[in-house]
């Protein structure tokens, strides 16, 4: 029963050192613009939905300037997400990989005298595989398929 203490504590303590390194605003404004490009995904596909559903004396090019109107604005809230997405994914690599080396470089020479070099490389090179390739894309997978 302790070990899932302890591994709850860990697990929470290395999201909120991660959240510190993206930078707390940063990582909110990603999330609020997953929302609005999500909300905006939604609309254009209501106001297709009721394009479909006009009668055939309605004027068609409102409906058409407000589906091109919105998706224009799709793509757009998309980019600017992805803009705030890599930026804060590449401060929380700097941040990580920059406190990860300043660990390594402040233990004491018996650390180095015990561990080889090809430990501590394979240790960077895993760590920092982790952070830079494979946690943004489960983030952004996770506040996907919520937002869906």
């Amino acid at each position: 029963m302790g070990t899932g203490i302890a591994t709850s504590t860990a697990q929470s303590t290395a999201i909120n050192e991660y959240l510190d390194a993206c930078g707390r605003r940063r990582a909110f404004w990603a999330v609020a613009l997953a929302v609005g490009a999500h909300v905006l995904f939604i609309s254009k596909d209501i106001v297709l939905s009721a394009w479909t559903d006009a009668t055939t004396d309605e004027s068609h090019l409102i409906y058409l300037l407000v589906y091109m109107v919105l998706c224009i604005a799709v793509i757009c809230a998309h980019w600017l997400r992805f803009q705030v997405f890599f930026q804060m994914t590449l401060r929380a690599s700097s941040t990580l990989h920059a406190n990860l080396f300043a660990g390594v470089a402040r233990s004491p020479l018996s650390f180095f005298e015990e561990t080889s070099e090809g430990d501590i490389t394979s240790r960077f090179a895993g760590d920092t595989d982790a952070i830079d390739s494979q946690l943004p894309g489960m983030i952004s997978g996770v506040i996907d398929g919520i937002l869906s």
